[in-house]
């Protein structure tokens, strides 16, 4: 309890809390409680999560309330065997601004703590002394935060919120928006960007029936209750995904043009890897297979959401994108044991009416649509890849809006299992065996 006294501390460098101009504040507003040494600093951890995980099926929340100490070095005051948890709040739901219901016990304890403290036996100085505590802070995100300070974070009350009366006073008063003004009967309309409760449910079941590709997010259908149209349990990356990504595609059927127009839609830029010259034509035999990560993508023609392709093209001088789904992954031997992959796809219509382009640049495409060409192989290297998200509205309709993919770095080898036989190009092998395929291609250049 006295290391963070006797501790050797160099100038300028923060190496413990008791560096903090908080701890140094605190010690000279209550220099009685600073005076003993062996006196406890705490902190408060708290955060709620489901047990079962992120699933529709079955929603629960579980709040563990855990207790840390702060005159420990750093190595040993964030281990197991040094932390408290001093009660668990388990529900079918989370505990809300009801959580100071059962804090009240820890509560008591520790003004208990603070004000009179507890008679304690210190083994190394072999003395009693009096041990008082002081909670000094409490770690958790935003929401939990909100909780157990008693704070509002949402609804009318919520802090960081700019629509409210006055707000919509302030516009009635500078002749603005007149759309959001009061009315005579002293109600407020809702605003341009507001979700009904039907609309949030279509939003739900569109995100909770999409298959991204490999990759590109977690789960994050995981993280969407239906019944209840919420989401929660996004991590860092899916609440990237979710807002630069899907939000803005469901927003352009869900929300007047105008709030539509205001989000866009990054464009991702596609890598282009050199390949080998065919100087002297393939042998008859080539290998399929299933799977094939390349330019930092995995592709699969056995899934829909990892079968999306998209390669540049051109058309009387005008670059194009060229929009279709794999079908097959072939594998051409050349003389030397070099090999060149190629995807055999079908193609949508993207000369004629088959691809669409609003003003905003966001794609979407006829599925039923085909484009009137031969030209039904690419170079595997020559591919992104893509994912069509069907309609918000309409499931089932022909049009999807095009996602595309982010790549991630891949393993540089060539690593590929094969235990079918080896097939003429006439008679390709038919074999179920899934294969997966990593390839780097600048070997090739």
């Amino acid at each position: 309890m006295r290391w963070y006294k006797n501790r050797d501390v160099k100038l300028g460098e923060i190496s413990h809390p008791a560096d903090r101009e908080e701890w140094k504040f605190f010690d000279r507003r209550y220099p009685s409680f600073a005076q003993e040494i062996r006196n406890i600093r705490l902190g408060l951890a708290t955060d709620g999560f489901n047990p079962f995980g992120p699933t529709r099926k079955k929603t629960y929340s579980v709040w563990p309330l855990v207790i840390v100490v702060y005159n420990l070095p750093p190595s040993m005051c964030m281990k197991k065997p040094f932390m408290f948890m001093t009660d668990i709040v388990p529900g079918p739901n989370s505990t809300g601004k009801y959580i100071n219901v059962c804090l009240r016990p820890l509560i008591d304890e520790l003004k208990i703590l603070w004000n009179t403290g507890v008679k304690i036996y210190d083994q190394s100085l072999k003395q009693n002394f009096t041990m008082r505590a002081a909670l000094m802070w409490t770690i958790s995100d935003y929401p939990a935060m909100i909780m157990i300070s008693g704070w509002s974070g949402k609804g009318k009350m919520g802090c960081q919120s700019k629509d409210h009366k006055k707000a919509r006073a302030d516009c009635k008063h500078f002749g603005v928006l007149s759309y959001l003004w009061i009315d005579e009967k002293g109600k407020s309309p809702k605003a341009p960007y507001f979700l009904t409760r039907k609309q949030r449910k279509l939003l739900c079941e569109w995100i909770s029936a999409l298959k991204l590709p490999d990759g590109y997010s977690s789960n994050i259908s995981r993280c969407c209750n239906v019944e209840e149209c919420i989401f929660y349990g996004f991590k860092s990356h899916d609440c990237h995904i979710f807002l630069q990504k899907l939000l803005p595609l469901a927003i352009r059927e869900l929300l007047p043009a105008p709030i539509a127009d205001a989000i866009t839609v990054d464009k991702d830029e596609v890598e282009r890897s050199r390949f080998k010259d065919l100087l002297e034509g393939p042998v008859l035999k080539v290998m399929t297979f299933e799977t094939c990560q390349v330019n930092g993508y995995k592709f699969s023609t056995k899934s829909a959401s990892g079968s999306g392709i998209v390669v540049k093209g051109n058309l009387h001088g005008n670059n194009l994108d060229y929009y279709g789904q794999l079908q097959e992954i072939i594998r051409l031997i050349y003389q030397g044991c070099n090999h060149v992959y190629l995807f055999r796809c079908i193609w949508f219509d993207s000369v004629g009416n088959g691809v669409r382009i609003d003003k905003n640049r966001v794609v979407t495409i006829d599925m039923t649509s085909r484009l009137k060409s031969n030209e039904i192989f690419i170079l595997a290297s020559q591919a992104s890849q893509v994912y069509y998200a069907p309609s918000v509205m309409n499931p089932k309709a022909k049009m999807s809006t095009v996602v595309k993919s982010k790549n991630r770095p891949i393993d540089e080898s060539i690593i590929a299992q094969n235990d079918i036989e080896d097939a003429f190009q006439e008679d390709r092998s038919n074999a179920s065996t899934s294969f997966s395929l990593f390839v780097n291609f600048a070997q090739y250049g």
